[in-house]
């Protein structure tokens, strides 16, 4: 018993290149999704991008100290799947979220920075509906927005059960 515990703590962790890889190809799917995502808006998404990355470095390096990762390398797991499989997946859900959020705020915000760089849009429209007194517009303008947030949401909570299927909900029950 001793002897299994001895050698699985004995395995050396390569934390350095194989996270890199994996933070870096995280960044260039970030950008390119909401860069693609907000066109123009890429103004407000491109801080984001680099506060994702950091939050997902911070995320597998925490995840790396974790228990389940020295029990996957001593099962002689190469360290490519311990961090494709066990640790990115565990690294995502507060990545995920931040990313939701991210995207969620961009489409709020685009009503801002429509009038800023004068691009005709819906945040035109709602300033024009807000001066003319046109209620309706308002409303509808107000429930899309919200809709869309919601939607976002709504696929962020989807993804976090395809990532993780410990977070999965059966009949009202969690599992």
């Amino acid at each position: 018993m001793m002897a299994a515990a001895a050698a699985c703590c004995a395995v050396k962790m390569p934390i350095g290149i194989e996270t890199a890889r994996i933070i870096r190809k995280a960044m260039m799917v970030m950008v390119i999704v909401i860069g693609t995502l907000s066109r123009i808006r890429s103004v407000t998404a491109l801080p984001r991008c680099s506060m994702a990355v950091k939050m997902l470095r911070s995320s597998v390096l925490s995840q790396m100290d974790a228990d389940y990762v020295r029990t996957a390398y001593s099962r002689g797991n190469s360290a490519r799947r311990v961090m494709y499989h066990h640790v990115l997946k565990n690294a995502l859900i507060p990545v995920l979220t931040f990313w939701g959020m991210t995207i969620a705020d961009i489409v709020a915000n685009s009503i801002i920075l429509e009038q800023v760089f004068s691009i005709p849009g819906m945040g035109s429209l709602l300033i024009t509906s807000i001066s003319n007194r046109d209620y309706p517009v308002v409303q509808g303008i107000l429930v899309l927005i919200a809709a869309l947030v919601i939607i976002i949401n709504f696929v962020v909570d989807l993804l976090y059960g395809r990532i993780d299927p410990r977070i999965r909900v059966q009949d009202g029950k969690e599992l």
